[in-house]
């Protein structure tokens, strides 16, 4: 289409430029693209520019436009109005600038501390800055120092007085990056009328960072709330729910054992969740172990499974399921000839 430019100079770093013809007398016809960089002969696009939103005609301003783009650095921003909708011809009239302060928690990096109770935040402003988060327009808020065992508890459910002003969401993080844990609203969430509950429990780390992440599932739709953050102890399990833990056992004598507060440990690891670990130390060569549940020598109060290792190490072990395994009423017995390490 045939367009126009004009330029503002010197946004500083941390603030956002709108551009719209909604509010605007008569412009009709135009759609409005912002762009940062250094002109070039090319008389729309120019090398080294970051594009902003491309506005969209609105439903409640017909023919009209209204665009952002985000600053990071001090910098010029172009405006260019284009003659898209409708036929050819003059479109005359005028269109509004306005810079805005975004937040400072806008980046992962920049997480505002909070503390466990009601949390007020502000989504105003903002653009899409996390392409691994769970969403866009997004701000972020970190709870430090979370103890080992504990469930984390973010909620913006209206039944509890907190909620938002817009369909926010949440997610739980606990690093600035895809590789830490990730909870999303709609994944492992709960949803209530008009907002959501999301959690993430601790492990046996001393203490951990968890990140709060506060977003839309859309672009460009942002507002303002209250969240309420909570934390709660969960149960410790046994210390031998991992296999460097494992709990030396001897031979012929009988072992309890408790899954209790155990979670799943072990990926990898035979399929086996809740599990906790024994070891029989100096297996001889060519000697058969054997493990049982059964009566009279053991028993289970539910439908307990084993599985037997050479080392913490070993990408896979003997289970219940494979070798040499029969079921008795809520045991199994599981015998093999080489030594091996045993899980439960």
């Amino acid at each position: 289409g045939y367009g126009i430019w004009y330029v503002v100079r010197n946004v500083p770093a941390g603030y956002m430029v709108t551009a719209t013809t909604c509010t605007s007398v008569a412009a009709g016809n135009v759609q409005l693209l912002l762009f940062s960089g250094a002109c070039s002969t090319n008389d729309w696009w120019y090398p080294n520019s970051t594009c902003g939103t491309i506005g969209p005609e609105s439903p409640a301003c017909p023919l009209s436009s209204t665009a952002s783009l985000a600053v990071e650095q001090t910098l010029d921003v172009y405006i260019v109005l284009l003659q898209l909708w409708g036929s050819p011809g003059q479109a005359v009239g005028t269109f509004n600038v306005a810079i805005s302060e975004m937040p400072i928690n806008r980046h992962c990096q920049a997480a505002q501390r909070t503390g466990p109770g009601p949390v007020p935040f502000s989504t105003l402003n903002t653009f899409t800055t996390t392409p691994w988060g769970c969403g866009q327009n997004d701000v972020w808020f970190v709870l430090q120092w979370v103890p080992a065992y504990t469930r984390v508890i973010v909620s913006t459910c209206p039944a509890e007085d907190f909620n938002a002003t817009f369909p926010a969401m949440l997610g739980l993080f606990t690093a600035c990056n895809q590789a830490g844990s990730q909870v999303c609203s709609g994944s492992f969430a709960t949803n209530c009328t008009g907002g959501w509950v999301v959690t993430y429990a601790t492990g046996s780390e001393a203490s951990t960072d968890v990140l709060i992440q506060v977003y839309a599932n859309q672009s460009g739709v942002t507002g303002s709330g209250v969240m309420y953050v909570a934390t709660e102890p969960t149960p410790v399990p046994p210390p031998n729910s991992v296999c460097a833990s494992a709990v030396e056992v001897t031979p012929g004598v009988p072992q309890a054992f408790d899954t209790t507060n155990c979670s799943t440990t072990t990926p990898n690891q035979c399929g086996v969740q809740n599990d906790v670990w024994y070891v029989v130390r100096n297996v001889p060569a060519a000697a058969t172990v054997t493990v049982s549940m059964c009566s009279p020598g053991g028993f289970a109060t539910f439908d307990a499974r084993v599985a037997l290792y050479t080392s913490c190490q070993a990408q896979s072990g003997i289970h219940d399921g494979l070798r040499e395994t029969n079921n008795c009423s809520r045991g199994v017995w599981l015998s093999n000839a080489v030594p091996f390490q045993t899980a439960v």
